[in-house]
């Protein structure tokens, strides 16, 4: 083995490691066996990319502005107690549905769904709340979809440029205006493909929202978004609603200061701020986190450096057999 393969695979260890408990596991669909999501499909590919973690920093930002679902995250998550234990839940979810066999996708979204009738409560105004609201559970959907889709096109092999006519631009009501998403360029098509899958750059947005909308109406949403601009719409939905609160500020200032090995402590920062950059302005005026144009001009070229490499090491690196997938339990 050469140093530069060793180098890789122990850059694509560490990940795994971080990113699942272990450093050798990836998800891998049994030969033969159907799928969930279509085969080759545009969440096979936007799910394989480095920029997934870019994509879930987002959209817990995003998440968490939205004061009922937080009060709710708060009561009854171990996000603060088992920070890297709920990464890996999650991790666990998002690889079984997109790759794994039909059965074991069917399995996760029950587990899934069996925790979600555990959770209720009452906010503090009084309002009840449960995991299972199909407003709550719009919102964690399409805003897990926008960034996935919105860090992909940014930071993927090959960036996209997005149309801002289809960036989310909340109504008013929210005190904060409307805007294009942070940068501008969002989902329209550009001259490269995104990969080798066939799918052509204009349609992977669209292909990609209609794809997502199979595992949420399994989790119980009716009426997903099945188009990138019936995405926008139902993130523009939601503008009366999404608010800073104490909750919000806490969750900003976790996932800023994620506790993680001091080894990748600095790649999460750059991490952290990529994420940060590509909110909506309306979300970065809300989270209210300084990051000034020097910032950015330097974490935008270095998120891309450093998610290429991951990427490199992650594809490359050696894959594990057959319908091997990660043991621990489904749990979102």
């Amino acid at each position: 083995m050469s140093l530069g393969e060793a180098l890789r695979n122990r850059l694509a260890w560490s990940i795994r490691t971080v990113l699942s408990g272990s450093g050798t596991r990836k998800f891998a669909p049994t030969p033969g066996a159907p799928t969930l999501l279509p085969t080759g499909g545009a969440a096979w590919l936007v799910h394989a990319e480095a920029s997934m973690m870019v994509g879930g920093i987002r959209a817990l930002l995003l998440q968490s502005l939205h004061p009922v679902a937080m009060q709710g995250v708060g009561e009854h998550s171990d996000f603060r107690d088992d920070p890297l234990g709920r990464l890996r839940r999650t991790v666990f979810f998002l690889g079984t549905t997109t790759y794994c066999s039909l059965p074991e996708a069917e399995a996760a979204i029950a587990a899934v769904r069996r925790v979600h009738l555990s959770v209720s409560g009452v906010t503090p105004e009084g309002r009840q709340y449960s995991a299972d609201d199909p407003d709550l559970l719009a919102w964690v959907h399409a805003t897990e979809v926008d960034s996935f889709l919105e860090a992909f096109l940014r930071y993927g092999r090959r960036p996209q440029r997005r149309s801002t006519v289809l960036a989310p631009n909340l109504p008013s009501g929210n005190g904060n205006g409307a805007g294009a998403t942070g940068g501008g360029d969002h989902r329209s098509g550009s001259e490269q493909a995104p990969g080798s899958t066939g799918i052509q750059p204009a349609e992977l947005p669209d292909r990609y929202v209609a794809e997502m909308a199979t595992v949420a109406k399994r989790l119980g949403i009716e009426e997903p978004p099945r188009s990138a601009a019936e995405l926008t719409a139902t993130i523009d939905g939601f503008g009366p609603t999404v608010a800073a609160t104490e909750l919000s500020r806490q969750a900003a200032y976790f996932l800023r200061a994620f506790p993680l090995p001091p080894v990748a402590r600095l790649a999460y920062r750059v991490l952290f701020w990529a994420a940060f950059d590509s909110l909506p302005p309306w979300a970065q005026a809300l989270h209210d986190l300084r990051c000034g144009p020097l910032r950015r001009s330097l974490v935008r070229p270095t998120a891309r450096a450093m998610l290429h490499l991951m990427g490199w090491a992650l594809r490359d690196a050696p894959d594990p057999e057959p319908g091997e997938s990660p043991e621990q339990p489904p749990v979102a």
